[in-house]
């Protein structure tokens, strides 16, 4: 009797095991869009992939000596079989170093951004629903990548996350980190600077942001995500207050999959985002919103525009091109745009209801669009 009760038991727990698991796991290949180089992700099909109906996305970036197996260990594959959701976790690439301490590199950042790619163009991804990720190192990433890419993310966590690399934890910066970095801070601060997502809190307003971290966490002191949320509540009123684990340190798991993504699930990037009032500085030449740019030297670049009536205001500096796609503005759509930068600036607007129009800019000037 006990014997078939256990081969029940056993029995039972196997089809239980084989309905959580019962989507599809697989490793991808794509190119990095930065440097080219070939990079691998661990990707998650749930059962309710059909080819039809378009599924959320969920990103993970994984932590420090950690790789892309990472999002299965800490349950994202069973919450997305059982949310129907899809995951995929790069192996992320360092600028100097490997993988494991690429700490928020641009071509980690680009991993994340070229997989989710890969993902909508092979899979039926909700663009509405992309979620972002990430502990510890991959928490720093998950940070910047909603800072940097609002128009992609839908809402983004964080877990014990560095923010700002100025804090000192009472330990040397690792020697691993400093190549990594290609020197140290003040030999190569712009590096430091631009993996920092203190630096980008202006950008975050655009992309709904939760952070969670551990009270007594050595590692990364918990200085780091207070005053991150400091800095968010100045662009923000409605930020969200850090979701302190109490008494915990810098755990490998802290807060579980269910939660993160009970979380996230509620958050879709649609059009009532679209603001013509933007103010955001980016690292590297891309796109923000509605807007793209090309850099015109390696540093920061940053942008500001406001549209009083049909009149668009950009002021910008570090910028050697811009285009402004005005399909998203609709019937506040701009017949002007007035421009402020630091140099010589080529603008091309599209999505005006007729043919781009292309103008060189010198410092300022007016464009009236047909």
């Amino acid at each position: 009797m006990n014997l078939s009760i256990k081969r029940i038991a056993l029995l039972l727990s196997f089809s239980v095991l084989t309905v959580v698991h019962s989507g599809e796991r697989k490793t991808i290949k794509f190119k990095s869009s930065f440097d080219g180089s070939e990079q691998e992700a661990e990707v998650y099909i749930p059962s309710a992939h059909d080819g039809k109906k378009e599924l959320p996305l969920l990103t993970y970036a994984h932590p420090m000596g950690m790789s892309m197996t990472a999002a299965r260990g800490v349950g994202h594959h069973e919450t997305a079989e059982r949310l129907g959701w899809l995951v995929v976790c790069p192996e992320l690439h360092g600028l100097n170093t490997a993988g494991i301490t690429s700490f928020g590199a641009v071509t980690a950042q680009h991993d994340v951004i070229d997989a989710i790619r890969y993902m909508q163009a092979n899979y039926k991804v909700d663009d509405t629903r992309i979620y972002s990720d990430g502990r510890s190192m991959g928490g720093m990433l998950s940070l910047l990548l909603a800072a940097k890419y609002p128009h992609i993310f839908a809402a983004a966590m964080a877990g014990s996350p560095p923010t700002d690399l100025s804090i000192n934890n009472g330990k040397p910066f690792p020697e691993i980190l400093i190549k990594e970095f290609g020197g140290n801070r003040e030999e190569n601060l712009f590096e430091y600077l631009r993996r920092e997502p203190v630096r980008y809190a202006r950008n975050l307003k655009y992309t709904p942001v939760m952070i969670w971290h551990g009270t007594v966490d050595a590692l990364v002191p918990p200085l780091h995500s207070m005053r991150m949320f400091n800095l968010l509540r100045n662009y923000n009123p409605f930020q969200q207050p850090v979701f302190w684990l109490e008494g915990s340190g810098h755990n490998p798991v802290g807060y579980g999959s269910d939660w993160i993504c009970e979380k996230l699930r509620w958050y879709q990037n649609r059009e009532e985002r679209f603001s013509p009032e933007l103010d955001f500085l980016l690292d590297e030449s891309g796109q923000f919103s509605w807007l793209s740019i090309e850099q015109a030297t390696t540093g920061f670049s940053t942008f500001r525009t406001s549209l009083n009536e049909k009149v668009l205001a950009v002021t910008c500096t570090n910028a050697s091109r811009l285009k402004l796609d005005l399909k998203p503005f609709r019937q506040s759509r701009p017949s002007e745009i007035v421009l402020s930068a630091d140099g010589t600036v080529t603008v091309e607007i599209t999505g005006h209801g007729g043919e781009p129009v292309t103008e060189t800019i010198e410092n300022s000037g007016r464009m009236s669009l047909p």
